[in-house]
């Protein structure tokens, strides 16, 4: 029997083909085109069951048969569903599910003893028994009829064996996929400013040299520390040198107390964690 489905989905882009609906959110890359809205949907018909490898991104497919929750393989868009005797709800927010579903309000501790521990609860659980997160990468697939949920990857992050490769070969790849990395992301942010954390390691430094090197000038560089600190004073020479614009957000006990006192804090963290991971803090000092 078909149970009653409800789709908490507000910030998604909602579309229909035939008798298929698709909620979208984001944006996606295929061979370096952009597709957004209803363009990004209408491709996600044309190419299924492919799914992109580029851009941020998450969606929803429903039809008679199958209800298809898919992430992009870096996690930057999360769904989250749960399934009960009498429905199944859908949503993008947690707290959004607790305030429908009737009993949902236990609560798994040895998922928050994982999550103090590692920051993030794994494998798709939350701290809310019954709530259950798509990962990065993953498709899922529950049937209409029986309700039965098939998680698979589409994506996993793994290094292939480079023995027989030549160092040059590899040095050129990086070059090749860095360029194209870097060219979708100028294409996404159009004119809008760049806001980019610089440390004085060789991660960011690459980033920041690739985007000047592709003509991208309207960049704000930040680092945050205590003051004084050695890698704050490498990402203002880099910046520097770049010709720009730089920001030092220093760290003290005072600020800390005081941010972790104003309710934004407490919104910004109880928001995003989502009931499975810990979101970034750091930058909220800015």
């Amino acid at each position: 029997m078909d149970k009653k489905v409800l789709f908490l989905l507000e910030k998604y882009h909602l579309a229909k083909k035939g008798e298929t609906l698709i909620y979208f959110k984001g944006h996606f890359f295929i061979d370096n085109i952009l597709y957004e809205k209803d363009e990004a949907v209408f491709q996600l018909l044309k190419m299924y069951p492919k799914i992109p490898k580029h851009g941020n991104f998450s969606y929803v497919m429903v039809n008679h048969n199958y209800i298809k929750i898919v992430s992009d393989k870096t996690g930057s868009s999360i769904v989250y569903y749960c399934i009960n005797e009498d429905r199944m709800i859908i949503s993008d927010s947690v707290n959004e599910i607790l305030q429908i579903g009737n009993g949902l309000n236990e609560l798994s501790f040895s998922n928050l003893k994982e999550l103090k521990v590692a920051g993030f609860v794994s494998g798709g659980e939350t701290l809310v028994k019954g709530v259950i997160s798509s990962q990065p990468g993953e498709e899922i697939t529950i049937n209409h009829k029986t309700s039965e949920v098939i998680c698979k990857d589409y994506f996993q992050y793994f290094s292939l064996t480079q023995k027989n490769r030549k160092e040059q070969v590899q040095i050129e790849e990086h070059s090749r996929l860095m360029k194209n990395a870097i060219y979708r992301l100028k294409k996404y942010c159009k004119k809008r400013t760049l806001v980019l954390p610089l440390s004085g390691g060789l991660d960011s430094r690459l980033v920041l040299r690739e985007l000047k090197r592709e003509g991208i000038n309207n960049i704000i560089c930040f680092t945050y520390g205590k003051k004084g600190n050695t890698e704050s004073e490498k990402s203002r020479k880099i910046a520097e040198e770049l010709n720009c614009k730089w920001i030092f957000i220093e760290y003290n006990r005072t600020k800390w107390k005081e941010t972790f006192n104003t309710k934004e804090f407490q919104n910004y963290l109880f928001s995003l964690s989502n009931y499975h991971v810990l979101p970034h803090i750091q930058d909220i000092l800015l």
